[in-house]
């Protein structure tokens, strides 16, 4: 696909980017996909679907953290998605304490857009001056639309949908944030090393 990509385009020394980027969209449609048919099985559809409404914006808008590998990311990312939907979907929380709390989370993204946003990796930063101001007005675009959405389900009793799109936030901005980038590299560490070792053992 990505060789075809390049003759179509007329640009052969771009495979390989073509390559990588088709490779992480089909990794991204076949981690969503996973996820939502786990969700069907574990009956948490809804909360599901609504943490990634604010999930799947945030990052794309926001940046962030991703592990090493692909397969990492899948693991992580399904764990993050379906352990926060079924949180969401099991919890009890007062209305008014889960306005608070979105109210918090509301500061932190915006403080988070102005001070992070777009977060890139060591490897690849984000630096040019017209893309940093573009994905700063679209993540902020998506914060207040985020906080519309989530108040309305809030005072519409849908708390279970509320709790999944503040998880989402939350979640997103924890990994836009330089504590998320510690804590997958910190993750991505104990992998390796777990690795190293199977394959000390294997040999």
């Amino acid at each position: 696909m990505a060789r075809s990509l390049g003759n179509t385009l007329d640009s052969q020394e771009s495979v390989e980017i073509y390559a990588y980027a088709l490779q992480a969209l089909l990794m991204i449609v076949l981690n969503l996909t996973l996820v939502v048919i786990a969700a069907f099985f574990l009956k948490i559809i809804p909360t599901t679907l609504a943490f990634l409404a604010v999930f799947i914006p945030f990052r794309v808008f926001g940046g962030g953290v991703h592990m090493s590998t692909f397969p990492r990311c899948i693991m992580i990312g399904s764990f993050l998605m379906l352990g926060s939907a079924y949180l969401a979907a099991e919890m009890s929380i007062l209305p008014h304490q889960l306005a608070l709390l979105c109210l918090f989370t509301l500061l932190l993204a915006f403080y988070s857009t102005v001070k992070w946003v777009p977060a890139g990796s060591e490897k690849s930063p984000i630096k040019d001056p017209g893309i940093v101001r573009m994905q700063k007005r679209n993540m902020l675009i998506a914060i207040v639309i985020w906080a519309g959405c989530v108040y309305r389900f809030i005072y519409s009793n849908n708390d279970s949908l509320a709790s999944a799109m503040f998880l989402g936030a939350i979640v997103s901005i924890m990994l836009i944030s330089p504590l998320g980038f510690y804590l997958m590299g910190t993750i991505d560490r104990i992998l390796n090393k777990f690795g190293r070792r199977v394959l000390t053992h294997d040999a």
